[in-house]
């Protein structure tokens, strides 16, 4: 029986050394303009695509990251790449050996699913097929181009500002609709025949980057969404006798917490009490305030203003932060009780 036991445990670390280990990363090379697919399930760390042939995936994938180093990568829904989960990566560079054509990348998304960050170290295409919608669900990344390519809808459904690397998005085709948050800080163009929907809910500054919205394309505003006025600049000047700064009639007020309180000091003006003393030497709109300690019998800080001097203060909200151009020949479509109070010149930036 010794011998047995012996013989079992030899053979059980044979098996163990001929066993490789799972590999957390795999190439999938196809070239020039072949085709080829894959309908299994691909459970890897990293999966990169090479070379410019096209490469389906139709199985019910668990891809950690996808680089896709040139030609076409397409995913159905089934496949999803683990979901939001996934990281892909447009890194096409040099020729393809057998067509010697200049690589690109593309990932083709053929069901509507969600995705994780895109990071584009080049020019890359999401193409969104069909009717469906590839929700972007973290901010791409990298100095490369995208273009937004075929009919269907690519979502941006969180606080994309950290894009501003981005050398721009293009809406070839299709639509790029900005939800809730920001739109990448990145410079947008709408190409002809191509939709920039706006939703709901967003705030100032909510596009931060240059949009231009070609003669033929179109920008579409949901119903109930309100686009504001651009910013305005306004001077301010203190006024001893009000204690407020004005501009014309308007006064910039003092926060709720503040109460007038006249003659301290002998400072010829109204001075400012406040609930709140966890600070003694508060900013307010940008202007510094010096508490005073009342020695009346009272453990209460009151404050005046410290500094008289212009101020110059920004009223008002715009989501377009970074100007926005209608071409002549555009579109601008508003949705049932959409606002839209920005001013309009064509061919003029705002």
């Amino acid at each position: 029986m010794k011998g047995i036991h012996k013989l079992t445990a030899a053979l059980l670390t044979v098996v163990a050394l001929c066993t490789p280990a799972f590999s957390t990363s795999m190439t999938i090379d196809v070239e020039g303009t072949d085709s080829a697919s894959h309908s299994g399930a691909i459970s890897v760390g990293t999966l990169n695509k090479t070379n410019a042939g096209s490469l389906a995936l139709s199985g019910t994938n668990a891809i950690g990251a996808l680089g896709i180093h040139g030609g076409l990568v397409s995913v159905s829904a089934a496949s999803n790449l683990n979901g939001a989960s996934s990281a892909v990566t447009f890194a096409a560079s040099g020729t393809d050996p057998v067509t010697a054509a200049a690589n690109t990348a593309t990932l083709e998304i053929a069901g509507s699913m969600n995705t994780g960050a895109f990071a584009f170290s080049t020019a890359g295409t999401v193409q969104v097929d069909g009717s469906n919608v590839a929700t972007l669900s973290a901010a791409p990344t990298g100095t490369g181009l995208v273009h937004k390519t075929g009919p269907g809808v690519m979502k941006v459904a969180s606080d994309l500002s950290a894009s501003a690397a981005l050398a721009g998005i293009h809406v070839d085709a299709g639509t790029l609709y900005v939800q809730s948050g920001k739109a990448p800080v990145a410079p947008i163009a709408v190409a002809s025949s191509a939709v920039m929907e706006l939703g709901a809910g967003l705030a100032a500054g909510s596009v931060g980057g240059a949009v231009t919205v070609a003669s033929g394309a179109e920008m579409l505003v949901d119903a109930s969404a309100t686009v504001p006025h651009q910013n305005s600049s306004l001077t301010y000047t203190f006024n001893a006798t009000t204690g407020y700064y004005m501009s014309g009639s308007t006064a910039l007020a003092w926060p709720t917490n503040f109460i007038s309180y006249a003659g301290l000091g002998g400072a010829g003006h109204p001075n400012w009490r406040t609930n709140d003393a966890s600070t003694l030497s508060p900013v307010y709109a940008g202007i510094v305030m010096a508490y005073h300690d009342w020695s009346g019998g009272e453990n209460t800080y009151y404050k005046s203003i410290s500094s008289f001097v212009p101020y110059s203060v920004t009223s008002g909200s715009d989501q377009f932060s970074g100007g926005l151009l209608f071409q002549s020949g555009s579109k601008l479509a508003l949705g049932a009780g959409s606002t839209w109070a920005r001013d309009i010149t064509v061919g003029t930036s705002s």
